[in-house]
């Protein structure tokens, strides 16, 4: 058969080397990145924004299975980086779409993901991201919600407690964690991204103080991950598994007025937070801090 006469499916499929279709595959998948971005598109309807796996399903569709396959194998290999961002409620809502949105089929070849925005306070009020640290405990929930969907959905009153809210959040935290070793069983890296105000004691003068071995892990009970890293021991090799945490500033912390203790004591806390970590899941191949931006 002439290649004209063929339809465009299957001249891509026969004519095109595996180099071009891969380079194909990486531009309509990352705009040429090596990060593919996942996103929630609605608050309360489960939609992503996620490139990849919109021509992922165009190929499944309209071109061979031999197309979609080279496709796979290649967006889910240790080039690339799956991204999971969602700004208006904690990422298990995010990865519950995502599962249902994905065939096991790819999600079980997944080796990297990236949750760049693990936070309570910053789901709470986009204010808290340049206000105080005292803010951040004395705001008052009944007037600042922001997202009445997500809000609605934890059960939360105009007259809810503010603790029992961010308790709330937390559990929701948890449970996302906990969704990964499901959705993402082979999952090699895993990368967070923390803001140390959300990893704050009440008080944050205790920063200043030492924290005996046996209390290191309690520390986790005033940060986003309570609950939730222990179930990465169900992953198909935990002892293959690399956790990177990146301390970002998505609460703004430069802009903090009267909390020197907070950068006076910044490192002693992180390497709190990170023994804490390697407590809960000893049997990770490592647990480590990052203080910049991660590189894929």
């Amino acid at each position: 058969m002439s290649p004209k006469d063929m339809s465009f499916a299957k001249a891509f499929d026969e004519l095109l080397p595996l180099e071009i279709k891969q380079m194909i595959f990486k531009w309509a998948a990352s705009d040429n990145s090596s990060e593919i971005q996942i996103r929630l598109l609605h608050d309360n309807e489960g939609q992503l924004h996620a490139p990849a796996i919109d021509l992922l399903t165009k190929l499944k569709d309209q071109y061979s299975s031999k197309a979609y396959y080279q496709a796979v194998e290649y967006l889910t290999g240790s080039t690339f980086r799956w991204t999971f961002s969602s700004d208006t409620q904690p990422d298990r809502y995010l990865l519950r779409a995502f599962r249902n949105s994905v065939p096991m089929e790819v999600r079980q070849r997944i080796k990297h993901a990236y949750l760049p925005r693990v936070t309570v306070y910053g789901l709470i009020n986009p204010a808290t991201r340049s206000t105080s640290f005292e803010h951040l405990q004395t705001v008052n929930p009944s007037i600042l919600m922001p997202y009445p969907d997500y809000f609605t959905r934890l059960g939360a009153k105009a007259a809810s407690d503010y603790s029992s809210i961010v308790m709330k959040i937390k559990r929701d935290i948890a449970g996302g964690i906990s969704l990964l070793p499901h959705i993402l069983p082979s999952l090699e890296k895993l990368d967070l991204g923390l803001d140390i105000i959300d990893c704050c004691q009440t008080n944050p003068k205790d920063l200043a103080q030492y924290c005996p071995q046996d209390e290191i892990l309690g520390l986790l009970g005033f940060g986003p991950l309570r609950g939730g890293l222990e179930a990465l021991a169900n992953l198909k090799d935990i002892t293959s598994l690399d956790v990177r945490v990146y301390w970002g500033d998505f609460l703004h912390k430069e802009q903090l007025s009267g909390c020197d203790l907070i950068t006076d004591n910044e490192t002693q806390y992180r390497d709190h937070i990170i023994k804490a970590l390697c407590l809960s899941l000893p049997a990770a191949k490592s647990i480590v801090g990052h203080p910049e931006d991660p590189p894929v």
